[in-house]
């Protein structure tokens, strides 16, 4: 049902540790709750590199086991990053709980759009510190809590 999915877009995916071990890990719940069927649906909907984005990351996960090749495959094989395409894809598809996962390593290119992300009713997950630096980005970003 859509109350018990999480609907993602994951930002600043490279084949870095961060979204590596991300993607892992959203790999491994989705094989678990396939056998329990009681935990939270984790649905990624789209992912978006340095300068390409992919709409449709289905074929993913048609490996038994993620890689980071197939990852760099995806996005070499993607159109060019539109950051509103991107969002206004994410923010059209059905999903009661709707999370960016920044995997970027600090940078303020991402951090910069989370105070309009979060006025569009999205949570973001980031490990990009970058924001911390700007106190007037800072101070945008936590009208929201």
């Amino acid at each position: 049902s859509p109350m018990d999915t999480l609907t993602i877009g994951i930002i600043g995916a490279t084949t870095n540790l961060t979204t590596t071990n991300f993607l892992k890990l959203v790999q491994k719940h989705q094989q678990e709750r396939r056998k329990t069927n009681h935990r939270y649906n984790l649905d990624i909907l789209a992912i978006c590199g340095n300068q390409q984005m992919s709409l449709n990351v289905s074929q993913l996960w048609n490996e038994t086991q993620f890689s980071p090749q197939s990852l760099e495959k995806l996005l070499q094989n993607s159109p060019p990053l539109v950051f509103e395409e991107f969002i206004t894809h994410l923010t059209q598809c059905s999903g009661y709980h709707k999370v960016i996962v920044d995997c970027s390593d600090n940078s303020k290119e991402y951090c910069k759009f989370y105070p309009k992300w979060l006025s569009l009713g999205f949570h973001i997950v980031t490990a990009n510190s970058a924001f911390l630096l700007d106190s007037d980005l800072y101070d945008s970003i936590m009208r929201f809590f």
